[in-house]
């Protein structure tokens, strides 16, 4: 008898079977952009070949070909995070500074982790923190995942993680899997087979929730979204295109030779200096050692590449000039249109960030402090993430001192703000520290009467005129 639920069961079985291979092919493409983000060259070069054979060249021609490496995605993600967290953002706890949160941060390098995470995800498109108590070093790491070091099954709302696998390796350099779920965490080895975990052998998940951060440059239509395709294939095609043209004008500057009625074997080798010995010469035979050249425009190959990178660049939301070697372009009046034109997505990406680094905080104090008893020199005190406020440090390269003054002439003119506001963006500080060192500043000038134009200002001369001399 045929059971009833057969359709089904093919059909999840089937749906398991292409899942499964849909994230090999997934994790296989995400390695391969590794390779370039992360510049090894060895990876970088199998890729190329592997894209390229018969595409037009041929297997002996890219194995003969010496690859020029010219990094172009450092310099687009460069381009379009700079400013956004050149400074660290300021971290306030009930509206005041907090001294222990800050060292604790910077302990465990969170903001570089936060940066680096930046910029992956201009290229990546998705990237996990995920906070790590490292047994053996008694402290909190940080660990960055994206599309080719973990695998997810998602829950009905496929943003958000059901189950987590992160492959690992371990001091032998052999591989284990970390397992983690809301209820699960455990390790297992490629077999199935079971790692105890210190201080957990029931396999629980301690936390209740699985510690990592998401950051999306955007949402796609599966957990991962569509990385930056466009900036992968561009490097591929510019080292081959560079590396190809470098051979050309090899061949260019050393063309082959033609030897007419010359005694040279298969075994010579022309090089400078070499003198071509003759005996015997025949005068009624006519020697000749010609040059065979190409033909080839390269003034017009630069030209279109030249187009292409700006046309490239403006695809990525960037300004052409942007692909410019030309100072007079990168500089001036034109680079601080460019830098305008950036202020929009960069506006974006802060309020992204915004709820990536509450969260990425929030996860990080909550690994901390469970495993505070084991940790070195740890005192943090107890935090609630509501009452923990960001503020980003803003920095306008473009704005130069004058017009920084009428700015705010104006803005004082209008009632928008006033010497608080501006002593909180200089001083990068809350609006009590901004009070108090406003106050302070006026108690000082009371003091010198540099605000009473009919008493003369006391100078540091007279300071120090009434101070008693020491016998």
């Amino acid at each position: 008898m045929i059971p009833e639920t057969i359709g089904v069961d093919l059909l999840n079985q089937a749906f398991y079977m292409f899942k499964r291979q849909n994230e090999a092919d997934r994790q296989k493409f995400y390695i391969n952009m590794s390779a370039f983000y992360f510049r090894i060259k060895s990876e970088m070069e199998r890729v190329i070949k592997e894209e390229f054979l018969r595409k037009p060249f041929s297997g002996k021609t890219l194995n003969k070909l010496f690859f020029f490496h010219d990094d172009v995605i450092e310099k687009i993600i460069s381009r379009k995070t700079a400013g956004v967290l050149s400074n660290n953002p300021k971290v306030m706890y009930n509206d005041k500074t907090d001294k222990e949160l800050d060292d604790f941060l910077y302990s465990i390098n969170f903001w570089e982790s936060i940066k680096e995470a930046y910029k992956r995800s201009k290229y990546f498109n998705c990237v996990l923190q995920m906070p790590v108590f490292d047994y053996e070093e008694k402290a909190i790491r940080l660990d960055l995942l994206q599309g080719d070091t973990c695998s997810v099954n998602t829950k009905k709302d496929y943003l958000k993680i059901r189950e987590l696998l992160i492959p690992r390796l371990d001091e032998n350099q052999e591989i284990y899997y970390t397992f983690w779920s809301e209820t699960e965490h455990k390790t297992i080895r490629p077999n199935g087979e079971n790692i105890p975990i210190k201080n957990n052998p029931q396999n629980k998940n301690p936390y209740g929730k699985i510690p990592v951060s998401i950051l999306r440059d955007s949402i796609g239509w599966d957990f991962w979204g569509e990385p930056n395709i466009a900036l992968y294939t561009y490097q591929m095609l510019h080292t081959l295109k560079i590396s190809d043209n470098e051979r050309g004008e090899f061949y260019y500057k050393f063309p082959i030779a033609l030897a007419k009625n010359l005694k040279i074997t298969d075994q010579d080798e022309m090089s400078p200096g070499y003198i071509l010995k003759q005996e015997n010469i025949n005068p009624d035979i006519t020697m000749a050692l010609e040059y065979i050249t190409s033909n080839t425009d390269w003034s017009s190959i630069r030209e279109n590449e030249k187009s292409r990178r700006e046309q490239f660049m403006v695809n990525q939301k960037l300004p052409a000039s942007s692909a410019s070697a030309d100072i007079k372009v990168l500089s001036g009046y034109a680079k601080n249109i460019d830098e305008i034109e950036l202020v929009e997505s960069r506006e974006g990406d802060k309020a992204n960030l915004m709820r990536f680094i509450y969260d990425a905080i929030d996860m990080t104090l909550m690994v901390a402090k469970y495993n505070s008893n084991q940790m070195k020199d740890f005192k943090l005190g107890k935090y609630d993430i509501n009452n923990i406020t960001l503020q980003f440090q803003e920095i306008n390269s473009y704005e130069s001192e004058q017009d920084k003054w009428l700015r705010r002439e104006k803005e004082k003119q209008y009632g928008m703000k006033d010497e608080i506001d501006f002593i909180m963006e200089d001083e990068n500080c809350s609006e009590e520290e901004a009070i108090s060192i406003l106050q302070s500043k006026r108690k000082r000038r009371a003091m010198l009467n540099l605000d009473d134009k009919t008493v003369k200002p006391v100078t540091t001369a007279d300071l120090f005129s009434n101070l008693t001399t020491a016998e």
